[in-house]
């Protein structure tokens, strides 16, 4: 039997927004298997529960609690809830996302598409970190959130996506900034192309297998796992002089010449069909 006293996390107890699939599953999965007490917090509440039993059955210590990072009211009930099951706050990961992930045209972008995206993915976190900042600086806390390379680029997401993670890591710096006198670091993590862990990988279907192949330097997506293991680190005593900052995790991705990578991709996919 694992001695979880040695575990790096051991004592810490955590709070993953958008838990209950993906990157998000892979990151309380990885908190709790390094020693943290972790609550998961979705909207779907079969797929949570069913995630907080894996990880339990896995050695781990999960709960699942139902919330929507969208409102301001159950927020605020929801931290207090996490916080109440588990005894207290010590990280904070804003992962969660709109459930629909809608992509239209520009110009079929709705209002509604936006400030759907927004109040999850920008207002929530900045929401969910001020509730919880209280139970985070009486135990010198550390906050991760999740934004992404489209951060910085423009691919096939909406206008509102793209603006929301430009925003995390904004807002990232600003936590970053205010919040180190409190004893809290904040930090994002940015990943490029992810392979789910619990779901259809990307790099199963062939074309994207060779565009992932050709635009990404080390060849492939990430995992899941390889994500979870960075916001990690920087939850740990390890990571305790880093705040405000935000790690790309994208293999590379972001560093190649933009026209010579795409004429490979195509050419690649062209090949792969």
């Amino acid at each position: 039997m694992t001695d979880r006293t040695a575990l790096p996390l051991h004592g810490r107890r955590a709070m993953v927004t958008g838990a209950a699939q993906g990157i998000g599953l892979a990151i309380a999965r990885t908190l709790a298997l390094q020693g943290a007490q972790v609550v998961l917090v979705n909207l779907r509440h079969d797929a949570g529960e069913a995630a907080a039993r894996a990880i339990n059955d896995a050695g781990g210590d999960a709960h699942f609690i139902v919330g929507d990072m969208s409102d301001e009211a159950a927020i605020a009930a929801t931290v207090a809830a996490s916080a109440a099951a588990i005894g207290g706050l010590d990280i904070l990961v804003n992962n969660a996302a709109p459930s629909q992930r809608a992509r239209p045209p520009f110009g079929e972008q709705s209002a509604a598409l936006w400030d759907a995206t927004e109040a999850v993915m920008l207002r929530g976190y900045m929401l969910t970190a001020q509730a919880a900042l209280p139970h985070l600086a009486a135990r010198a806390g550390a906050i991760v959130n999740l934004s992404s390379v489209l951060a910085r680029s423009v691919a096939h997401e909406t206008a509102a996506y793209h603006v929301a993670k430009a925003g995390v890591e904004q807002l990232t710096r600003y936590l970053g900034w205010h919040l180190g006198r409190s004893g809290v670091r904040v930090n994002a993590v940015a990943p490029g192309v992810v392979d789910r862990d619990d779901g259809p990988r990307l790099s199963d279907d062939p074309v994207n297998r060779a565009v992932i192949e050709a635009a990404v330097p080390l060849g492939r997506a990430a995992t899941a796992a390889e994500i979870a293991e960075v916001v990690a680190f920087l939850c740990s005593p390890a990571a305790g002089y880093i705040t405000g900052q935000t790690l790309v995790i994208d293999g590379g991705l972001s560093l190649g010449e933009p026209f010579g990578v795409a004429r490979s991709a195509v050419r690649a996919a062209a090949g792969a069909v």
